[in-house]
């Protein structure tokens, strides 16, 4: 009878110990954490709290070299996406309307570009609604154009948003900058930003094919999976003469935005 005790009590723990080791490897491999990743952040029905918590999980059964491997991975996603975004807005040069620009990445989180534009009083006050920024004709006065960059990595990682508030005036000699505003946003505990420089590059354009640009330099400390990492990216919005129009007193402006390493 105890030997069948021993016997019980050895195949129980062998049991537990291997059921252990498998959870624990469960996602062993880059690709099951990208395809499960995709599965929760794909999930309308879910909060952020409830994907956090899932993706926590995911976490715990992971090893640090798949972690690692996530890492990278998730790191030249980033950027391949940047490009992209960025051959859209120059393949579209002459638009109008809403303009987002959006790339889902394959773990359903994405990286998104929204250019908006609008007329301001004095005080920059919005006076019009406002409009994604577009290649149209601005009547003379003064505006406001807003660059937005937003990185959503995963509830459990957080999200950054990087945003360039450009303010000028249109009038028959050109374009003129007045100020420029950064902010920034994060959403989660494992980024952290800071803008190490801001400014106006060009503040001022008197001819077709000129430009006035802002440019802001950020600092970007982030944990994807296993330690820490630092990056330092260029944002930089412009805006190009494309035609005057003296006689109804407005100028054909091209706008955009570039978001690139240091």
């Amino acid at each position: 009878m105890r030997k069948i005790m021993k016997l019980v009590l050895c195949l129980s723990l062998a049991l537990l110990f291997t059921t252990t080791k498998a959870d624990a490897s469960l996602f062993n491999s880059k690709s099951k954490i990208i395809s499960e990743m995709k599965s929760i952040n794909s999930n309308k029905f879910w909060s952020d709290k409830v994907k956090k918590d899932k993706i926590k999980s995911i976490w715990s059964k992971s090893t640090k070299k798949v972690q690692r491997d996530y890492d990278i991975w998730k790191s030249k996603e980033i950027e391949s996406a940047n490009k992209k975004l960025e051959n859209k807005m120059n393949a579209d040069p002459f638009y109008e309307g809403t303009k987002k620009y959006v790339e889902i990445l394959d773990d359903g989180t994405t990286v998104e570009i929204t250019l908006e534009d609008c007329e301001v009083d004095e005080n920059n006050n919005e006076i019009t609604p406002k409009l994604r920024a577009s290649s149209v004709w601005k009547n003379y006065g003064n505006r406001k154009y807003t660059y937005t960059y937003k990185a959503s990595l995963s509830p459990i990682i957080g999200a950054q948003t990087h945003r360039l508030i450009n303010y000028y005036t249109v009038s028959a000699s050109g374009l003129k900058s007045r100020g420029v505003v950064e902010t920034s946003y994060t959403a989660g505990l494992l980024i952290s930003i800071k803008c190490l420089s801001s400014g106006w590059q060009d503040k001022s354009a008197t001819k077709v094919g000129h430009n006035i640009d802002s440019r802001a330099k950020w600092r970007i400390s982030y944990s994807l999976g296993l330690g820490n990492a630092t990056q330092e990216k260029f944002q930089r919005a412009y805006m190009k003469i494309v035609q005057f129009d003296k006689k109804n007193k407005r100028v054909k402006i091209e706008q955009r935005g570039t978001w690139k390493n240091s």
